[in-house]
Parts: structure tokens; C-alpha cells; sequence
């Protein structure tokens, strides 16, 4: 549900970024976790943090060729955007702004 919900906010707020890449980061960030957290939203906190924070010096290898790193086809202005876009979000979330809708727009199971 945590990469359904991103990918919902990366189509309505058109960061750019693959869903592949995005599906990567999500793994990467739950691989990451000395302990996943219950609920949704704070799944999705982790993940956020986790991309503001990593992004910029992660190497995620595509599971079907080892050699590519998906990271690489990120621009440091790319990498940039979406770290600042992840810190906000997160930042919101953790303010207990209202209505997860705000930012999540549309249904995840369309994604």
C-alpha cells in the first residue's frame, strides 16, 4: 500500500521519477528498517524520510540487471526535488496537517 500511495503522489504532484524507481526506494526503505512501524502513515513517514535522506548517495541495482544503477538515471536537480518534496510531505504528516486526501487525491487501487 506504501508504493501505491507514493506513486498516487508522485502522479498528482508530477514528480519526476519512475514507478520503478519509486517501487525501489519504497523496498529499499522497508529493507532498511531496524523495525517497520504499524499503520500506514507511518509507513509512509519512513519511506519519505527515507528517500530525504538517502537519495542522494543510494545505489539501488536493478533487480534484473545488477549492473544498472536506476538511482544513476536521476539528475542531481531530480534527486534534489524530490528529497525537498519528500522532506515537506513528511513534515506535514508529522504536523498532522489534515486529510491524507490532501496529498493523496485519487484511489491507490487505480495504481
Amino acid at each position: 500500500n506504501t508504493i501505491k500511495l507514493l506513486k498516487v503522489w508522485k502522479k498528482a504532484f508530477n514528480h519526476r521519477i519512475s514507478s520503478f524507481a519509486l517501487e525501489l526506494l519504497v523496498i529499499r526503505a522497508f529493507e532498511a528498517a531496524n523495525k517497520v512501524p504499524n499503520g500506514i502513515d507511518k509507513q509512509v513517514l519512513m519511506t519519505l524520510n527515507y528517500i530525504a535522506t538517502q537519495l542522494n548517495s543510494i545505489n539501488l541495482k536493478d533487480p534484473g540487471n545488477a549492473k544498472i544503477n536506476v538511482a544513476s538515471k536521476l539528475s542531481s536537480h531530480q534527486k534534489t526535488e524530490l528529497e525537498t518534496a519528500c522532506r515537506k510531505l513528511a513534515n506535514r504528516i508529522e504536523a498532522a496537517e489534515p486529510a491524507w486526501q490532501k496529498y493523496f487525491p485519487f484511489s491507490p487501487h487505480k495504481y
